[in-house]
């Protein structure tokens, strides 16, 4: 038996929409925390997926074009049909709607920049580097000296401590000569 293609555009639209839907989410769960980084990542993923699933689901169609059944075409020839406008005006508002949001979003977008220093780049609040450097102080550091956090495993807590021990040992000319 062979599928239609409005079976196979329903199937495919569901996919499709549970896909975009729940990528959506996972992204948007990124928007409510307290790290500017994820945040924003979340919120322009998401927003981008969301304008993606549009223009798929609302320009795409208008510019597809799906052949009539034989059948169709047989009937129509028999009795001609006044051609649907609709289809048309339809097309060239969407088109129009997807061009202004393109060029709205655009202009929005200019200040978007990437900053390359990744020290930078972190997930700390304003307060929590500020806690940072006064603690980097207090321990006899610099404003020169970046922390560096160091971190070992073992099978066993006994097993960790030690590799941590043998690491601090490693480390301590290098945090003597500067570097």
């Amino acid at each position: 038996m062979r599928a239609t293609c409005g079976a196979i555009c329903a199937n495919w639209l569901r996919l499709l929409l549970i896909g975009n839907v729940t990528t959506v989410g996972a992204f948007a769960a990124l928007v409510p925390l307290h790290a500017s980084a994820l945040r924003d990542l979340g919120l322009f993923a998401a927003a981008l997926l969301v304008g993606t699933l549009a223009v798929v689901l609302v320009l795409l169609p208008h510019w597809v074009k799906v052949p009539a059944p034989r059948a169709v075409e047989a009937q129509r020839a028999e009795a001609p049909m006044e051609p649907r406008r609709r289809t048309a005006r339809h097309w060239a508002l969407w088109t129009g709607v997807g061009v202004a949001l393109t060029l709205v979003l655009g202009y929005f977008s200019l200040d978007t920049a990437f900053d390359a220093d990744l020290r930078r780049l972190n997930y700390m609040r304003p307060e929590q580097r500020e806690l940072l450097a006064e603690m980097v102080k207090l321990r006899g550091g610099s404003d020169e000296t970046e922390p560096v956090y160091v971190t070992a495993t073992g099978r066993t807590l006994d097993e960790a401590l030690r590799r941590s021990e043998a690491l601090g040992r490693d480390i301590e000319p290098l945090r003597r000569r500067g570097r």
